[in-house]
């Protein structure tokens, strides 16, 4: 149902990049301090829908229902 695979490769492109920028990291909280921040940046530009994701999660939903309460 998910035609594309942009969603997935899009942020993890734009991580990749912001870590091959940097040299080095003084310890593993600022590496992980670093992909939040990223992170918060690619999700402000996410703002496209997902096409049929209406669909895609009545599939989830009825391949895994222990994931969805009421």
């Amino acid at each position: 149902m998910i035609d594309t695979t942009n969603a997935f490769e899009s942020p993890n492109d734009s991580l990749r990049k912001v870590l091959k920028t940097k040299g080095s990291f003084p310890s593993e909280a600022a590496v992980f301090k670093l992909l939040y921040l990223a992170l918060e940046k690619i999700d402000d530009k996410w703002t496209m829908p997902l096409a049929n994701w209406k669909v895609v999660l009545a599939r989830f939903a009825i391949e895994h229902p222990e994931c969805f309460t009421d």
